[in-house]
C-alpha cells in the first residue's frame, strides 16, 4: 500500500502532542470480540437539544441555562443471557479546563468516562479539544429491562467553573450468551488468512443472505486515529453523527453493508504502508431481529 506523506506529517504531529506512538493493550480493551453475540439500544440527540452535559456547581449566568443537567431514557425489550454490558458515545470533550466527565444508569453508582490515551505526566485531556468514542464498562445490575433513565455529569479544574461536555449519541451492547438466542454465523471467505493485500482490496463475507439486515468490517492496522481513543494501532472507525440532525454512523471503517452480494472494495488511499502480516479483518453481522454477530478475525495480511 502506498505511503502517503500528509498522513504521515498529520500523525506524526498528534502524537507527539499526546507523548506515544499510541500501541495501546488490545487484550484489555472493550469493544466486540469474536464469537461475540449481542444487542445494541441506541440513543441519538437529533438534534441541538440536551446534548449538553454541565458541572451543576457552575456559575456562569450562561451556565446555568443548561442545568439541571438532562435526564435521557433509553428502552431495553429484554436481558434473558445477558453476560456483560457497555456504553460507546459519540462525545465532544467539552470546554477546556472539564474534568470528571461521568454517567450513570438508574440512579447507580457514576460510571468514570474515559479520556483519550495520552503521556498524562505531560498533557491532560482538559487541556484539548476533542471528538470520541470512549466505551464504558456497565454492571448488569445498572440496568433494567423496560425505561432506563441516563444521567451525566462533570466537574472543573476550578469548584464553580462552567464545566461542560457533550454526549451526542449513545450506543448500549448488552452482549448475550450465544447458547440463549439465535443468531447468525458468518465468515470473511476473501482475503483468506496469510494473504497479500493490493490497494483497494476486495473484501467478501460468507453469510446467509436472506437473514442478514447489515455487515460492518473494520481493518486493524496502523494509522489515522479516527474514533479519538489514542491509538493508531487500532481497530479503524468512527462512530459519529454526521450532523446535529442526523443519527450517528460508522465511517472511515473498511465498510457496511446492507444488501448483497456482501462484498466490497476497502478503499486503502489513506492507509499507510504496513509491516508484513500487521493487517487484520473481522466483520460483524446483523440479523433481521438485531441480534449481532462477530465473525473470527482474519490475520496476517500484508
Amino acid at each position: 500500500m502506498v505511503l502517503r506523506s500528509v498522513v504521515v506529517g498529520v500523525w506524526i504531529f498528534v502524537c507527539y502532542l499526546s507523548g506515544t506512538w499510541g500501541v495501546c493493550a488490545e487484550p484489555q480493551r472493550p469493544g466486540p470480540r469474536p464469537g461475540d453475540v449481542y444487542k445494541e439500544y441506541v440513543l441519538h440527540n437529533r438534534g441541538n437539544l440536551a446534548w449538553r452535559v454541565t458541572n451543576p456547581q457552575a456559575r456562569h449566568p450562561g451556565a446555568k441555562e443548561f442545568l439541571p443537567n438532562p435526564i435521557l431514557k433509553l428502552e431495553i425489550p429484554g436481558l434473558a443471557g445477558a453476560l456483560r454490558a457497555e456504553v460507546m458515545l459519540d462525545r465532544w470533550g467539552g470546554h477546556l479546563d472539564t474534568t470528571r466527565p461521568q454517567i450513570r444508569f438508574n440512579g447507580n453508582d457514576w460510571l468514570d468516562v474515559p479520556p483519550p490515551k495520552m503521556d498524562n505526566q505531560r498533557n491532560l485531556p482538559e487541556n484539548y479539544y476533542f471528538q470520541d468514542n470512549p466505551v464504558i464498562p456497565v454492571p448488569l445490575n445498572h440496568l433494567k429491562v423496560g425505561t432506563n433513565l441516563i444521567e451525566s455529569m462533570c466537574s472543573h479544574v476550578k469548584k464553580d467553573g462552567w464545566g461542560q461536555w457533550g454526549l451526542y449519541s449513545l450506543v448500549l451492547r448488552v452482549y448475550l450468551d450465544p447458547a440463549s438466542v439465535r443468531h447468525l454465523r458468518g465468515r470473511i471467505a476473501s482475503p483468506a488468512t496469510g494473504s497479500g493485500l493490493k490497494e483497494n482490496p476486495s473484501i467478501e463475507v460468507e453469510v446467509d443472505e436472506s437473514r442478514v439486515e447489515r455487515v460492518d468490517i473494520f481493518a486493524w492496522y496502523e494509522g489515522y486515529d479516527e474514533n479519538g481513543d489514542g491509538c493508531f494501532v487500532d481497530w479503524h472507525g468512527g462512530w459519529f453523527q454526521f450532523n446535529r440532525d442526523q443519527p450517528a454512523e460508522w465511517q472511515s471503517h473498511v465498510g457496511t453493508l446492507r444488501a448483497p452480494p456482501f462484498k466490497t472494495i476497502w478503499n486503502t488511499r489513506w492507509v499507510p504502508d504496513q509491516p508484513s502480516g500487521a493487517i487484520r479483518l473481522v466483520a460483524r453481522i446483523r440479523d433481521k431481529s438485531g441480534t449481532w454477530f462477530v465473525t473470527d478475525e482474519v490475520t496476517n495480511l500484508s
